[in-house]
Formats: structure tokens, C-alpha cells, sequence
């Protein structure tokens, strides 16, 4: 993850980075891989010396999902992030949805994370990922 962030932010040079994390689960655990995702952004811009593009980030579960403790979450990883890189340029929300089909425009990510929901692609069929 961190090599194909620091290519992004070397190659395309976001001013507005996309990510996502597909099957954020809910409460606290759903932030680990964003709050990784967020230091990796910024330590890799630092590295080369390149402004911290704003970070779209967008949780993604199904519409089940307790967004509501996902969200009370938040305002500990925003205050966490400004104290440890100073860096207020993040735009978090949550996204109901099944993967199986659309959820974003084309070209709006720029990285897309999943720690679990990758085992339920077996579930679609075929013409569902072309």
C-alpha cells in the first residue's frame, strides 16, 4: 500500500486524493485502515516534498451497517490527524451500498481498500466485473 500511495502522489499528483474502503465494517475497527491510509498519504507527500492533496474518503458497507458509530468516531480520528500532521484536508462519509455495482463516477478514486469483503466477489457473477 504504501509504494502504490507514494506512485500516486509521485505520478498523478493529486490535489484531491479518492479512497476507499470497501466493507468498513462498523464502530472504531472501520477507521484503523483509513487513519493507516491518511498517515501513508501524508508521510509519503512530506517524503517528496509535495503538498498533501485533500483526502475524499468513503466508507462503504451495506445499507445494514451502523454508520451512526462509524461517524460518532470521527471527530476523535479528525482531531488525531490535525495533532499529529496538521493536516485538516479530509473529507470523510459513508456510502450504502453493495459493491456488485457502481458506487462511484469513473475517475473519482484514486485507492481502494478492503480487508474483507474481497471473499463475497466469489457470490457475483462474471459479468458483474467487467
Amino acid at each position: 500500500m504504501e509504494a502504490a500511495i507514494l506512485n500516486i502522489i509521485l505520478e498523478v499528483q493529486p490535489k484531491s486524493m479518492g479512497v476507499e474502503d470497501l466493507g468498513c465494517s462498523s464502530g472504531q475497527n472501520s477507521l484503523t485502515a483509513v487513519s493507516q491510509i491518511m498517515h501513508k498519504v501524508v508521510t509519503a507527500s512530506q517524503k517528496i516534498g509535495l503538498p498533501i492533496p485533500e483526502l475524499r474518503v468513503s466508507l462503504n458497507d451495506l445499507p445494514g451497517n451502523d454508520f451512526n458509530e462509524i461517524f460518532k468516531s470521527l471527530l476523535e480520528l479528525y482531531k488525531n490527524v490535525k495533532n499529529d500532521y496538521g493536516f485538516e484536508g479530509r473529507y470523510i462519509w459513508g456510502l450504502p451500498g453493495s459493491f456488485y455495482g457502481n458506487l462511484f463516477p469513473a475517475h473519482s478514486l484514486h485507492s481502494v481498500h478492503s480487508s474483507s469483503s474481497l471473499h463475497w466477489l466469489s457470490q457475483t457473477k462474471s459479468t458483474a466485473l467487467h
